[in-house]
């Protein structure tokens, strides 16, 4: 059975597993291979501890038996003149793609304000993902701090 949740410690290893496997399957040709395989991920888990523990975003996790199949995570940002809800991350498992969990998590993040969001640049399954979520490209563009990958801003102003 299938249940969304807030993330606790006790999630890590799963958050930070997903997060690879999402990096080698659903993005492969996009996140450099070794940036998903460097070394167990021991700095993806302190960085997902310091998210959990510390408050420092809203962590929710698909749990389907135990097992996390998918993850969504949001707080407060700033880029540039924005700032506002951002929406950090959204993982689902490639064994869950087409089923609607991605639409479930990202209905979690609140929407009383504009949201905005980071995409790979050549991801373009994402990016179709959250056009069709409402969100609209900025045409501003960065590099992804985790893993060096070009990324495009999108809104959704609700």
């Amino acid at each position: 059975m299938l249940r969304l949740r807030v993330a606790t410690v006790d999630d890590l290893d799963a958050i930070v597993e997903l997060q690879a496997r999402c990096w080698l399957e659903s993005y492969a040709g996009v996140v450099p291979q070794e940036k998903a395989l460097d070394g167990g991920g021991h700095s993806r888990r302190r960085r997902w501890a310091d998210r959990i523990v510390m408050r420092r975003r809203h962590v929710r996790v698909a749990d389907e038996d135990g097992q996390v199949v998918g993850v969504v995570s949001w707080g407060e940002g700033a880029t540039g003149d924005r700032r506002g809800m951002e929406l950090k991350d959204l993982l689902v498992s490639s064994s869950h793609h087409g089923n609607g969990l991605a639409d479930e998590l990202l209905d979690l993040v609140p929407t009383r304000e504009p949201v905005f969001l980071w995409v790979y640049r050549d991801s373009a399954p994402a990016r179709e993902f959250y056009e069709r979520a409402g969100f609209v490209s900025t045409g501003t563009t960065g590099v992804d701090v985790d893993t060096g990958v070009d990324v495009v801003l999108m809104v959704r102003e609700d």
